[in-house]
């Protein structure tokens, strides 16, 4: 038989400290996913992902099953390693492509590297890509 445990403030065992429910969940993240970005880019774990989309080199559209409360009212970040290091010196960096990209059931994001040295800045399928998504649900 399940059980089910309703609360709206969580106190600590002195009673001297409570926070309200609705405030731990505000603070949570609300989507995730890791992935590879060669070839099909596949998801090795993830959340609120419904589906992962290869847009182009370094590009990629995440749709969430969950959809966002209002566009452009997320925020959004990431990351990325190469298992050569490759570009190793440069900030490697995930953000969305534009603000159009920024949509209340998606978001399409840039895998870009920016640095010193004598490679140009751009976009590149690294090995492995982290993002995440926070803010209010619908």
């Amino acid at each position: 038989m399940a059980s089910i445990l309703r609360v709206n403030t969580l106190t600590d065992a002195s009673s001297g400290n409570s926070t309200a429910v609705a405030t731990i969940n505000q603070g949570t993240t609300k989507a995730w996913i890791a992935h590879s970005g060669y070839s099909t880019p596949t998801a090795e774990d993830s959340f609120n992902h419904a589906s992962l989309t290869d847009v182009g080199t370094g590009n990629y559209k995440y749709n969430f099953t969950n959809n966002f409360r209002a566009a452009k009212s997320y925020t959004n970040s990431g990351g990325m390693a190469h298992d050569s290091d490759q570009l190793g010196t440069y900030a490697k960096v995930i953000n969305p492509i534009n603000t159009a990209d920024i949509k209340t059931s998606s978001v399409e994001v840039s895998a870009t590297y920016v640095g010193g040295g004598t490679e140009a800045a751009g976009v590149y399928d690294y090995d492995n890509v982290y993002h995440s998504s926070l803010g209010d649900l619908a």
